[in-house]
Formats: structure tokens, C-alpha cells, sequence
């Protein structure tokens, strides 16, 4: 897992932010049971619905691009739980950039359809 979160970090392109989005994606899919294991579900389901066209994707990191390289250094010899929680961070930061809505709880701009999952899940919940 190691070796192949460091070659998708290694090989980031930020010129094709989608393209790295939906590789993070599919190494959470690719990875389920490790990150069920330190993940809490519901995070974890929402996560693995986004798509990147759904998103107005950006980052508030100035340095994104040198950023990720130092993750990539730093996940070389990380723990299966650093690397899970690092890659949600990662691609909840860049999805989390900037949308066309505003939560009115936290003031954060979301996305809609995140706004309208998590909603509904809430109503589910009652």
C-alpha cells in the first residue's frame, strides 16, 4: 500500500486535478477493508460517491503540487492508518475547495450534491 500511495502522490499532475482525484478514489475502493478499518463508515461511503465532475476542484494550498511530494516522502514508511487518513484529507481538501453552494451550518462552500446526501441521510436518521 506504501509503495503504491507514493507512486500516485509521485506521479500528481496539477494540471489534471480530476484525473488525481479519481486515482485517489479508486485507491479507496481498491483498499476498502483497510480503510473501513480506520475510517468511520459513513465518511467513508460518502467519499467513495464523489466524482470529480461534481466538484469544482482547487485547493486554499498554495503549494499543492509541493505539498503532495512531501507527503509522498513522508508515507514511504507510513502506517496503514496515516496513509488512510492522509488520502482522505487529501481528497476531501481539494473536492471541499470552492462550490456553488454554502453550508449554513459551518459557512463552508460544499457541494450540492453532498449538501443533498447529507441531508437526506440526516431525515434517514430521524
Amino acid at each position: 500500500m506504501n509503495e503504491e500511495i507514493v507512486r500516485l502522490y509521485s506521479n500528481f499532475d496539477k494540471d489534471n486535478l480530476s484525473v488525481f482525484f479519481e486515482k485517489l478514489i479508486g485507491f479507496i475502493n481498491k483498499h476498502d477493508d483497510m480503510f473501513r478499518e480506520f475510517i468511520f463508515e459513513n465518511t467513508l461511503e460518502v467519499v467513495k460517491t464523489f466524482k470529480a465532475k461534481d466538484f469544482f476542484l482547487g485547493t486554499s494550498d498554495e503549494n499543492l503540487e509541493g505539498s503532495i511530494h512531501l507527503y509522498a516522502g513522508r508515507l514511504k514508511n507510513a502506517s496503514n492508518k496515516d496513509i488512510c487518513e492522509n488520502v482522505i484529507h487529501l481528497l476531501w481538501d481539494i473536492a471541499a475547495y470552492m462550490t456553488k453552494e454554502i453550508c449554513l451550518s459551518c459557512q463552508d462552500r460544499l457541494s450540492k450534491d453532498l449538501i443533498l446526501y447529507q441531508s437526506n441521510n440526516y431525515l434517514q436518521d430521524l
